[in-house]
């Protein structure tokens, strides 16, 4: 039997480790086996139509899509009124939001309960944020004004309304 120089038998085992590992990855993706890491994307209406009055109304997952829960839930961000956001922090059980902002304490969500939440707003007028009927949060609502140091610049240029609701609508 004749002796194959050694650079071509290591070149050989490259290019099968190289089919190999390109078969595995095909067949995970042709089957998504990849693991959900990721907030799943959300395809819904993600704004107000205006910026002088609004009503936002959400029915939220029964569990979050990952374990464990993230720190911090960016749960809606206004691009047509900078600045203002929903935030959950479920180790707090605490629900930020509006502007200026409010703090709603004892808040859960993700518990294995399907939640409600509200948030609607009135320039001139009053914010109130609401969680599964009950209000958590009333103020006078203000726009986020021009800062003397950055303009209107309040760094948050996209809006968003995370996939972590089943369903939402805006008036």
């Amino acid at each position: 039997m004749e002796n194959i120089p050694r650079f071509l038998t290591l070149k050989i085992i490259g290019i099968l480790i190289l089919i190999i590992g390109l078969t595995c990855a095909a067949f995970l993706i042709s089957n998504n086996q990849t693991p959900q890491t990721e907030e799943p994307s959300s395809t819904q209406q993600v704004d107000f139509s205006n910026n002088q009055e609004g009503t936002f109304i959400g029915t939220l997952q029964a569990e979050y899509f990952k374990e464990p829960i993230d720190q911090v839930v960016v749960m809606f961000v206004s691009a047509k009124i900078p600045g203002l956001t929903l935030i959950y922090y479920p180790y707090e059980n605490k629900l930020v939001g509006g502007s200026p902002q409010m703090v709603a304490n004892n808040v859960i969500f993700f518990d294995g309960i399907q939640h409600h939440l509200a948030y609607t707003f009135k320039e001139n007028g009053e914010q109130i944020l609401i969680y599964d009927d009950n209000i958590v949060g009333q103020s006078p609502f203000q726009a986020p004004q021009n800062s003397p140091l950055t303009g209107a610049v309040t760094g948050i240029t996209e809006t968003g309304v995370s996939a972590v609701f089943l369903d939402t609508s805006f008036s």
